[in-house]
């Protein structure tokens, strides 16, 4: 293959160069829009043109989906389903969690979080809502989300066998 300064003269390309572009080479201008040359085709709108007034939102008109608030929806976030409910418009949610214990106790202190202490993240009772700082909630789960550790090194011991 011969290259030359701005343009490339290729008696066989390469196998690696099929289907890419080849650096070094200046694509020709022919095959791009000179400017205002492009012609928008009939599907673009244009300004202040409307396609389809019919099915178009009308002003005060609300989503067929829009809830109510006090509304409950059931997502889940890191493996987690969490109970929302709708607060406010427009789509305001908190969690149920956090509006059942402000509801009880007033408004969640700075720098806590809402503690289920069952465990069970949809269990919103407000027996069950227990404030706790991130670090002594992080405690609080750790022995969970590390209990197979502590139950292996325990059957390991148990074995006589070396844990490492």
């Amino acid at each position: 293959m011969n290259r030359q300064c701005r343009e490339i003269i290729v008696d066989k390309p390469s196998p690696r160069d099929i289907g890419r572009f080849i650096p070094g080479f200046s694509y020709s201008q022919k095959t791009q829009f000179k400017h205002g040359e492009h012609k928008s085709p009939s599907t673009e709108f244009k300004i202040g043109e409307r396609k389809s007034p019919k099915t178009e939102f009308k002003p005060g008109q609300s989503a067929h989906n829009k809830l109510p608030i006090g509304s409950e929806t059931i997502r889940t976030y890191k493996g987690k389903k969490r109970a929302w409910i709708k607060i406010h418009e427009p789509n305001e949610w908190k969690l149920k969690a956090v509006y059942v214990y402000e509801l009880i106790n007033g408004p969640l202190p700075k720098g806590l979080v809402v503690h289920h202490t069952d465990h069970n993240s949809m269990n919103d009772l407000p027996d069950n809502l227990q404030a706790l700082t991130r670090s002594q909630h992080i405690i609080e789960h750790k022995v969970e989300t590390h209990a197979w550790q502590y139950r292996h090194e325990s059957e390991v011991m148990q074995n006589g066998q070396n844990y490492n």
